[in-house]
């Protein structure tokens, strides 16, 4: 559900509807995902509240009629959006669950002496976290020639994302 505030002057007041969903949850903010999906074609409901009174009216969204693409290949486009959608925000919290254990390790490790066995045990479990952790998250190690990077997970997700919502047409095999 989306909320619109309307204006609060006398009269007719025009209200804008972005027709997108809510960007999707990520730990990190990156360009592609700041932007939500294109709401699908179909029949939304618009409700209007003032003071104690709630009126209600169908708003049908339809395809752009001057779209080269097919019903079929749009459907196939908001499918692999949403698809994408809900792997950024699964990939965010598995990365924050990694981070928030490590962390968990390490003040249990704190709180032992240092030379007792669990200390030393948390100690390497959260270095191994912390190996996963970086795995995934959004860094670009830039070479010295500042051309190129590695991308991790997080970031190749994102801009998959962004690319595949970008275009309304049916997205390639790749």
């Amino acid at each position: 559900m989306t909320k619109l505030s309307a204006g609060k002057r006398r009269g007719v007041n025009r209200v804008a509807w972005a027709m997108r969903l809510k960007p999707p949850c990520v730990a990190t903010l990156e360009g592609s995902s700041m932007i939500g999906p294109s709401a699908t074609e179909g029949t939304y409901a618009a409700r209007l509240i003032k003071g104690g009174e709630t009126f209600t009216a169908p708003i049908r969204l339809v395809a752009d009629p001057g779209s080269p693409h097919s019903e079929a290949d749009r459907k196939l486009q908001q499918q692999t959006v949403m698809r994408l959608y809900r792997l950024i925000e699964r990939i965010a919290f598995v990365s924050a669950s990694v981070v928030e254990v490590r962390d968990q390790a390490r003040a249990t490790a704190g709180n032992k002496k240092p030379d007792e066995a669990l200390a030393k045990d948390m100690d390497a479990f959260a270095g191994e976290l912390d190996k996963q952790a970086a795995s995934s998250a959004t860094q670009k190690e830039e070479s010295m020639a500042g051309i190129g990077g590695k991308s991790k997970l997080r970031e190749m997700a994102g801009e998959l994302y962004g690319e595949v919502s970008r275009y309304a047409g049916r997205p390639t095999q790749s």
